[in-house]
């Protein structure tokens, strides 16, 4: 139910999001449920809770539409097949004379399919769902994006290229800067010292820490723009260099 939350605060903060949705807010068929329950009139679920809209999204609410329309498709395919007589008083509780029918409702909703709110409804012999999948969502700067799907066959299939992410750390790991945490300014000047030319949140930190415990900080970038690596000679370059020969 990721998507019945309000993340606008997360829009374009590069933040992890990921999940699974069972209900596709997109999906035609919950589309026209909710534009016929606005054609209906007022909602009395809308009077009652203020969250009501987000419950009719979630996947409760799809699971339990499901339910009922499955109880009613195995009710009608029973009725094409005897005349049903219904029981008056019947009840629950232990020792109540069951309904006649009860068994055989039960087989009719395990042998057919319906297509819900939450996909296609079918069940096995022993009336658990089969068949069921979810849609893998991302968080990206406009909101929840679709990035692949999960089913009990195949597991997680993903749908979207990361070969523009891929670019884009590779860039990071050239200039040594890793948005949002070390970045080079828009429009710094080359003559400006590294340390104003670099922003980020690392950058805000340090400078917070320098405030609050009174140290002096100075950021340079390695010369060779290396980490650091070992030739043959075992010779090592970049940070790892001018560590061991405490330059940095």
């Amino acid at each position: 139910d990721l998507h019945t939350l309000d993340l606008r605060h997360f829009y374009s903060s590069r933040c992890n999001l990921t999940g699974f949705q069972l209900v596709d807010p997109d999906k035609p068929g919950l589309k026209n449920h909710q534009d016929e329950r606005v054609v209906a009139g007022a909602d009395p679920l809308a009077m009652l809770s203020p969250r009501a809209k987000e419950f009719q999204r979630s996947s409760d609410a799809a699971l339990a539409h499901d339910a009922v329309l499955s109880f009613a498709r195995g009710l009608q395919a029973l009725s094409r097949a005897r005349s049903l007589e219904p029981k008056h008083g019947a009840t629950c509780d232990p020792g109540s004379t069951p309904w006649a029918y009860g068994l055989s409702l039960a087989t009719q909703i395990k042998a057919g399919s319906v297509t819900g709110l939450s996909g296609r409804v079918q069940f096995d012999s022993f009336g658990a769902r089969t068949n069921i999948s979810f849609n893998l969502v991302e968080l990206k700067d406009v909101g929840l994006s679709r990035a692949g799907t999960w089913d009990a066959t195949r597991g997680i299939h993903y749908r979207q290229n990361y070969s523009s992410l891929y670019q884009e750390v590779a860039l990071s790991l050239r200039n040594k800067t890793f948005r949002p945490y070390v970045m080079l300014k828009s429009g710094s000047k080359t003559t400006a010292s590294e340390g104003d030319r670099l922003e980020g949140f690392c950058i805000d930190l340090l400078r917070e820490m320098a405030l609050l415990l009174g140290f002096r900080f100075e950021i340079r970038l390695v010369r060779d723009s290396a980490y650091g690596v070992s030739n043959e000679h075992g010779e090592w370059n970049g940070l790892v260099r001018e560590v061991m020969d405490r330059v940095s």
